[in-house]
């Protein structure tokens, strides 16, 4: 029998009872149920068995009863302010763990998410009111037990409410002394803290005074919501904000870093120094001026004796950004790219250096590699190989001798509410991971790049959402559906999430390049600022580093690097404040910069490989042609680490600009340079490029 002629039948008899017919109406609100467990339902409230066309629908093992053993215990939900973190955990107790939780009815306020397998409602609500709806749970019981509350969220814009300024926390290091203070303002002082959900680092606690202190005894990272409660009489007024913290392992902290950090005009040696001619993959040298060590990592040999032109170049992965995450964990395994795309896997050996390919040949049918932030032999990319939807796949790297094979995560043409319409005929698509890893986000289209109108959001416990840049239409498995609050329409340059896995950025194509946010649980796209919001940019925890397009030295340390924290995008921060802090200098302002090294704290220095403009022209001043740190805790601070030795003329986009990524731990930096036309041609007569790797101390 047919699933739809099963409800037209089931439709068809749902005025039995006025009982009934009011359970009817509570249970198709209800999303997070699948139809079949919809009929069970109905058959447990029309008796043991409900026909429909010939067909039994018992009410056995997958069907949903009311339950008086299991109950709701939330019974009020706490208040939150509009552009302010918001996040409250729903309660059950009673029948078999663990739970699920659903909107029943109703809707959360916008901008909020509930999370179906915690009964975590978070996220920014981004408008004020009083918003009903119910909240559902189910338990793993058979038959199903379930239970339902009506619930309210109100949303107020309070002249003087109490707030939690504290958005990020310093990282800190196994068996080191911590401390870090939480700071609110508001309500009236004083005011108590605590834990509220989640946890901290094991060996930290937090005083009712708000101060996180003690010695961590554990690496990792940890992610936890603090409430502050204020002293406002009869009744006092709590916020609540969402935090983490990053713990590292005795001596895998990146930084502090000792590299120069003057505006002293460095030459480029005469002849630079020597990594080989084609070949030489494997040489080091310390560069003079920067005195810090660079290796090389490919040659014209490392995928054999091919007489390919594509398969003897090679760039820093994927696809001309510098904010993929193209590092393991722990730096022993990395992506690069060939000329044509493909993806090749290489080891390294942070002690000794060494460095060669894996396998020996490309992976097959994958590309778009993303490093797992948790496990070094794990990563994700896009099947390729021929296949026509959007399809995402892990890797686990296993074997130093055979090559992973791609697993299947989502199809996303496939999966029910999502984008059938590149079924068999995606052409383009990139993608991105939050630092959980239980967040994608897919750009995909029927063409080239920047003919792309799909944005698509796959969660592994809710499913797929997905944003229509064109139709401005939102929809999928989960959140509200509906039109984007943004006024434009456009196609798709380039998509990323940010790492908590809420806020999509997505770039448009065209020549102004101002990005627009989406928050993935809302309807909510928000278009960026024109000044503060074009060039390329790396994504962060809770915010990102904005490259402005400016050339002029004044304009380029003003708006080139920037700060915005996704819950405050209009009061940005200038990680340059003045223009004394770039010296005497020009350096190109669309550069491309890199933070795979970041924590939840977004306090951990981003870095950048430059060029002089226009391409291909000498350097005259510091900063050009550098791999360069900045320091987000002590603005105006920048270390120089190494010079690319780059001329910027290659056909290539990654070479000619000398894109380079950040390690994991910080202490490495990978680059693509022509090392001043010294590598040799290819088969196709163009001067190559390869991938380089300079230590960052």
């Amino acid at each position: 029998m047919e699933p739809e002629a099963a409800q037209a039948m089931t439709n068809r008899r749902i005025n039995t009872s006025p009982n009934a017919s009011h359970a009817l109406r509570e249970l198709g609100q209800k999303p997070g149920l699948h139809r079949w467990s919809r009929m069970a339902v109905i058959a447990t409230l029309f008796g043991s068995a409900l026909f429909v066309g010939g067909c039994a629908l018992t009410s056995g093992s997958g069907s949903s009863v009311p339950s008086s053993s299991l109950t709701i215990d939330s019974a009020k939900l706490p208040q939150g302010q509009p552009q302010s973190g918001y996040q409250a955990s729903l309660a059950a107790s009673g029948g078999k763990q663990p739970y699920t939780w659903s909107v029943a009815s109703g809707e959360l306020p916008n901008g909020l998410v509930l999370t179906t397998s915690t009964g975590t409602i978070s996220g920014t609500p981004t408008q004020a009111g009083t918003f009903s709806f119910t909240v559902g749970v189910e338990d793993s019981s058979s038959p199903i037990a379930s239970a339902t509350q009506a619930m309210t969220i109100t949303i107020a814009n309070v002249a003087n409410a109490v707030q939690i300024n504290t958005t990020n926390l310093p990282s800190g290091t196994v068996q080191t002394t911590y401390s870090a203070t939480l700071a609110a303002s508001g309500g009236t002082s004083p005011y108590t803290w605590k834990v509220v959900s989640g946890q901290l680092p094991a060996g930290l606690s937090l005083s009712k005074a708000g101060t996180i202190s003690g010695t961590p005894t554990a690496a990792g990272q940890s992610n936890f919501s603090a409430q502050v409660t204020d002293s406002t009489s009869p009744t006092a007024e709590t916020a609540t904000q969402s935090l983490g913290i990053s713990i590292f392992a005795a001596g895998t902290a990146p930084g502090p870093y000792t590299s120069r950090t003057d505006f002293g005009f460095i030459p480029l040696p005469a002849p630079l120094p020597s990594v080989g001619g084609a070949t030489g993959a494997g040489n080091c040298i310390t560069q003079p001026g920067y005195n810090n060590l660079v290796c090389r990592a490919t040659d014209i040999a490392t995928l054999g004796a091919t007489t390919v032109a594509n398969d003897q170049e090679f760039s820093t992965c994927c696809g001309g950004w510098a904010d993929m995450n193209a590092w393991n964990t722990n730096s022993t395994m990395f992506f690069v790219e060939t000329g044509g795309g493909a993806l090749v896997t290489m080891s390294f050996n942070p002690t000794t250096h060494a460095v060669s390919a894996l396998y020996g040949q490309p992976l097959s049918s994958v590309g778009n590699g993303l490093w797992s932030y948790s496990n070094p032999n794990l990563a994700y990319g896009l099947e390729g190989g021929g296949a026509k939807d959007p399809i995402i796949v892990s890797l686990t790297f296993t074997s130093q001798t055979t090559p992973p094979q791609p697993v299947v995560i989502a199809d996303l043409a496939q999966l029910p509410n999502c984008v059938s319409a590149l079924a068999g005929n995606t052409e383009w698509e990139e993608m991105a991971v939050s630092r959980d890893e239980q967040t994608f986000v897919v750009a995909a289209g029927t063409g080239i790049q920047g003919s792309a109108v799909y944005a698509i959001v796959y969660n592994r416990t809710n499913g797929c959402r997905w944003y229509n840049t064109q139709t401005q239409q939102i929809g999928g498995n989960w959140g509200p559906s509906g039109t984007a609050t943004t006024p434009n329409t456009y196609t798709i340059h380039s998509v990323r999430i940010s790492e908590d896995g809420q806020t999509a950025l997505v770039s448009p194509e065209g020549t102004t390049d101002i990005r627009e946010f989406w928050n993935v649980g809302s309807l909510n796209v928000t278009p960026g600022d024109n000044t503060e919001d074009n060039g390329h940019f790396t994504v962060g925890y809770s915010g990102y580093v904005n490259n402005a397009n400016y050339t002029a030295d004044g304009s380029w340390c003003k708006y080139g690097m920037v700060y915005n924290a996704f819950a405050n995008l209009s009061n940005p921060t200038y990680v340059l404040p003045t223009v004394a802090q770039c010296g005497d200098t020009e350096v190109y302002g669309d550069d491309h910069s890199s933070w795979n090294n970041d924590d939840t704290s977004d306090l951990q220095p981003f870095f950048t490989s430059t060029v002089t403009i226009p391409l291909g022209t000498l350097i005259n001043s510091a900063w050009q042609n550098e791999v360069l740190g900045f320091s987000m805790t002590n603005p105006g601070t920048v270390w120089r680490f190494i010079s690319t030795y780059n001329t910027g003329t290659s056909p290539f986009f990654t070479c000619q600009n000398a894109i380079g990524t950040v390690s994991q731990d910080g202490k490495w930096f990978m680059l693509t340079s022509d090392w001043g036309e010294t590598l040799g041609v290819d088969a196709a007569g163009n001067n190559r490029c390869d991938v380089f790797i300079g230590q960052l101390k």
